[in-house]
């Protein structure tokens, strides 16, 4: 999970930082508006395996994470969301 902060920290690409002056993990997903839909979803399944590795200790970062997913999985389905064509970067 350290990586993927550092590289959100690095990039500058995380509107979280100018809206609440964090990078934190639990709480960022990537810009679907910005990446495709793979991406958006393998960085969540990346992410999402971390956090269940560690247990009771990212419950609360996984339960946010899984939130942030499911409003953007009902957008979708309502047509709301329109997909970036970017590819996200996972090194």
């Amino acid at each position: 999970m350290n990586v993927i902060d550092k590289n959100i920290s690095e990039k500058g690409h995380s509107f979280l930082r100018d809206k609440f002056g964090t990078d934190s993990i639990c709480s960022y997903v990537i810009d679907s508006k910005k990446y495709d839909r793979e991406s958006f979803f393998k960085y969540y399944s990346k992410a999402r395996l971390n956090l269940e590795k560690i247990g009771g200790k990212g419950k609360s970062c996984l339960d946010l994470m899984n939130s942030s997913v499911e409003e953007i999985t009902n957008e979708e389905k309502q047509g709301k969301i329109k997909w970036g064509v970017d590819k996200y970067n996972f090194d």
